[in-house]
């Protein structure tokens, strides 16, 4: 074997290996990737149809849960700010308008592209009325460890869906999601998961049996497998 096919079957080899290191890197583009609990924080801003139109500030912290079908809920904690502009006043000493709600929708997720669409309607609590209808965009980063987004849509409906009006608040939002991973003894204590006869502590997102049962039983946490720490 000569110098030039040694250098060849070696530049081959070299491909390879970091195509399969890639795809091992992104094997969580994937509904299994994104199932679980994500704590996330929107921040940005819309526009209010006031005359003229008012900008305003928004911000909402809450947790996202994943299923494997495809659907989505989330509750959160919201917050919307305006200045003292264009004839509306600022809120008292700046004080933030809390707005408690829950969220329902689906997502899709595009292997290839390592994005995610999610579509929901956000109903307020006191009254279970729809308020707002969202478009996001995810997508993964730090390895699968964070989601990333932007709103690609936000329709207000000040009386509750589907009464009028409809409004069109163009959002220029962000948000950034970090899985959700409670402690062991978290659930071992039942507060996020149930502890069984085998030593298995579950939340109940894991598909597939415990892979840890002859060590000692392992723990369940947003869809994943890991051995207990004892």
């Amino acid at each position: 074997m000569n110098h030039s096919l040694v250098r060849t079957v070696g530049t081959l080899a070299m491909v390879l290996s970091l195509a399969g290191v890639a795809q091992a890197q992104w094997k969580h583009c994937g509904i299994n990737g994104l199932e679980g609990s994500w704590d996330y924080t929107e921040t940005g801003t819309v526009v209010l149809p006031t005359t003229p139109p008012t900008i305003a500030q928004v911000m909402a912290v809450g947790r996202y849960t994943f299923e494997r079908d495809g659907s989505v809920t989330a509750i959160q904690w919201g917050a919307t700010q305006t200045a003292a502009s264009n004839g509306i006043p600022a809120p008292p000493d700046g004080a933030l308008v809390d707005i408690p709600d829950t969220k329902r929708g689906t997502y899709t997720v595009d292997e290839d592209t390592c994005t995610i669409t999610v579509v929901l309607d956000g109903y307020m609590q006191a009254t279970s009325k729809l308020l707002r209808r969202t478009v996001w965009q995810f997508f993964f980063a730090d390895n699968g460890k964070e989601v990333r987004g932007i709103s690609r849509k936000l329709l207000y409906y000040p009386n509750g869906y589907p009464e009028a009006p409809e409004l069109n608040l163009l959002p220029v939002m962000t948000m950034i999601g970090t899985r959700f991973t409670p402690s062991a003894g978290e659930g071992e204590q039942g507060k996020q998961g149930v502890s069984t006869s085998s030593g298995t502590v579950t939340d109940g997102s894991c598909k597939t049996p415990d892979p840890f049962v002859t060590l000692g039983g392992g723990v369940c946490v947003a869809g994943g497998w890991r051995p207990r720490v004892k």
